[in-house]
């Protein structure tokens, strides 16, 4: 009796290579989706971190040309009113000039506040020591609100001085978009002296910054364009 060998079947042209194929195909597709949704999220992080360098050089124009301008007003009541130097940021510049001139008053009471707690410490610390524990005590619990005193004092000191960093760097970002605005629309820069350099100076800044988040928006819309 002869024995039959079944042979296996053969996959059609359209049968199992072909599905494997195909599956291969669209998991080539999704790493290639996966890869380029990982890139594109990094160069958009990055973009971010331009964006605040961006930012950070605006500000820092800003405490530049405030402690620039500051030192004039001081010295000549008649510079903001004149405005020569001020001219077209000018409302930004008193804007800012007012509210810090309002931040050092407090500074110089809060300043003033310290000198007499030192003081009144001095007195509760005298150089020849009470006799009595009770006098000692009692001079240690005066002491020591006069510290915490003081700790609230320099606490406050540092919040007014980081209140008056900030009003300055406002100030250079208002005055920066009215400047570049001035000179993009109307080709106009300012006549004074201080006020041209260190808005150049900022200007070739912040255009470089610029060109480096371009760079990367064009590496980003790439990616975009590639993928499957």
């Amino acid at each position: 009796m002869s024995q039959v060998v079944s042979q296996p079947p053969t996959a059609g042209p359209s049968g199992g290579s072909s599905l494997w194929n195909i599956i291969k195909k669209e998991g080539k597709k999704a790493g290639l989706r996966a890869s380029i949704a990982a890139q594109q999220t990094k160069l958009t992080a990055e973009m971010m971190m331009i964006d605040t360098k961006i930012e950070k050089r605006k500000k820092q124009f800003g405490q530049e040309l405030y402690d620039t301008l500051v030192v004039h007003a001081e010295q000549d009541p008649g510079f903001i009113i004149d405005g020569g130097s001020l001219e077209n940021i000018q409302g930004h510049f008193v804007t800012t000039f007012k509210d810090n001139k309002a931040l050092l008053q407090k500074k110089a009471l809060e300043q003033q506040t310290l000198v007499e707690l030192g003081e009144q410490k001095a007195i509760a610390y005298p150089k020849v020591t009470p006799e009595t524990f009770s006098g000692q005590m009692k001079n240690a619990g005066i002491a020591a609100n006069l510290v915490r005193q003081e700790a609230g004092c320099k606490n406050r000191i540092t919040v007014i001085k980081a209140d008056m960093r900030s009003n300055k760097r406002k100030f250079g970002v208002e005055t920066y978009a009215t400047l570049m605005q001035l000179e993009d629309d109307r080709k106009w820069l300012s006549p004074d002296r201080d006020v041209r350099f260190l808005y150049d100076a900022a200007r070739r800044d912040v255009t470089k910054i610029v060109m480096e988040k371009q760079q990367k928006e064009s590496e980003w819309d790439a990616l975009a364009e590639n993928s499957p």
